[in-house]
């Protein structure tokens, strides 16, 4: 692609030749080395209290999108990057999420509250994966609990 000198489009002759010249290119998303846990992968489908949000695993369980039931949102994705450390009913990861154009590194702590129902805490987007959990990024303490219940109980 190539830019005028100035705000016109003198100088231009084709999209190779100008003051200017640049090559864009797609950048690569990251690929998955990690699964969430097996407690949260178990139910494929939860939703928010509100009704209002739906959070689906895939298949291989290592990644999800979330999508909201109103249409002017649009859907976030998911991939499991790293883990970072576990306990019986916690989980702490780095995943890579991805809205539109809005996309980077983010720490994610699920914990397991029942069968039916987990909570997740989400830290900023960072970067880079060292940034998402180990900084500024994941402060537990300014973090708010999303509350999740597992989709087969809205069904009864």
């Amino acid at each position: 692609m190539s830019q005028s000198a100035d705000a016109t489009c003198d100088g231009l002759v084709s999209p190779w030749e100008g003051s200017r010249t640049m090559r864009l290119t797609r950048s690569k998303h990251p690929t998955s080395s990690c699964q969430f846990p097996s407690w949260v992968t178990t139910k494929h489908k939860w939703r928010t209290l509100d009704g209002q949000t739906t959070y689906s695993f895939g298949a291989k369980n290592n990644s999800f999108k979330l999508t909201h039931s109103y249409q002017d949102e649009e859907e976030t994705k998911f991939i499991c990057i790293e883990h970072v450390s576990s306990t019986a009913n916690s989980s702490t990861l780095v995943a890579y999420s991805s809205s539109g154009c809005k996309n980077g590194y983010i720490c994610m702590k699920f914990f397991r509250r029942h069968n039916h129902i987990i909570e997740i805490q989400y830290g900023e987007l960072a970067r880079s994966t060292q940034e998402a959990c180990y900084s500024t990024f994941s402060t537990t303490s300014t973090q708010d609990f999303v509350t999740l219940v597992g989709m087969y109980l809205f069904l009864l």
